[in-house]
């Protein structure tokens, strides 16, 4: 059990840890078969994984930003609550908030100097981040050499990623940061 970013005391027991009976709910906090056996505090975070997560991940997962729950005004993935022009579903995918418009992934820094390009942005837990390029902006390709790259734990809140790589000699260029949801 972990509470706060640290591993709590650990203890195990033998027996039926989970109520399993065909009327039987599992239940988080309470017993759903002893009136007298529940959390009396608060949960918040509650998170559940196919494995076990390993220290720096745990900790990752606490420094970062919450997770949204939402109830979107549309339920479609393809609406945009906030009118930021990113979609619900876009939102969740980036990790920013589809109900705060301030809320947006965006290249923070772009610099071209020395033959280079230098660009940084804010990053997110549990997300690919592969920048794009384009001399027209309708065919994308990844960049040369600049494999997909991803925040580590442990991590801050509002880490920045950046990547440098050289460029192109000629025309015009446009760049793009394409985002992918990991599991941890």
């Amino acid at each position: 059990l972990w509470i706060d970013g640290r591993l709590d005391l650990v203890a195990s027991t033998e027996g039926r840890v989970l109520a399993t009976g065909a009327t039987l709910v599992p239940s988080l906090g309470g017993s759903n078969h002893n009136d007298g056996y529940n959390f009396t505090g608060k949960l918040d975070d509650v998170r559940l994984f196919n494995r076990g997560l390993t220290d720096a991940e745990v900790q990752a997962l606490f420094a970062s930003r919450p997770v949204y729950l939402t109830v979107p005004a549309d339920p479609s993935a393809n609406a945009d609550d906030d009118n930021d022009g990113m979609s619900n579903e876009a939102e969740e995918i980036a990790g920013t908030d589809p109900g705060d418009s301030s809320s947006v992934l965006r290249i923070d820094e772009f610099n071209v100097s020395g033959g280079s390009v230098f660009l940084q942005w804010t990053a997110v837990p549990e997300r690919d981040y592969q920048v794009e390029e384009s001399t027209n902006l309708q065919a994308w390709t990844p960049v040369a050499g600049q494999g997909p790259v991803r925040l580590e734990p442990p991590a801050s809140p509002g880490p920045l990623l950046s990547v440098t790589f050289p460029a192109t000699p000629q025309g015009p260029h446009y760049y793009r940061l394409k985002v992918t949801r990991t599991t941890p």
